[in-house]
């Protein structure tokens, strides 16, 4: 594996945090207590949707190389944890100044 295609397999792992977080809010955004059951449909799709799409790439990365897997994962797990600890800040942010 060259130097060239590193930056590329972390912006993937990176992307892929992303489609996969941005993917469950709205999942979450759009169900409704009202209707329990296309809800429950929309969130079990929306996983379904989400894995398959996750174990493509991953696949993909690892069919190129096991560091190419590897750089892929590390930098999902570590993009999507920075994410969540954007998204912690704000929301606690934003319930602070409601209270």
């Amino acid at each position: 594996m060259d130097n060239l295609t590193i930056p590329l397999w972390i912006i993937l792992g990176a992307g892929t945090a992303v489609f996969f977080l941005k993917s469950q809010w709205w999942s979450v955004m759009a169900i409704h207590p009202e209707k329990p059951h296309s809800s429950k449909w929309l969130i079990m799709g929306g996983t379904i949707i989400r894995l398959v799409f996750i174990a493509l790439i991953f696949i993909a990365a690892g069919f190129y190389s096991i560091y190419a897997l590897l750089i892929v994962f590390s930098s999902f797990m570590a993009s999507r944890l920075l994410i969540l600890l954007i998204w912690q800040k704000r929301f606690e942010a934003e319930n602070e100044k409601s209270h």
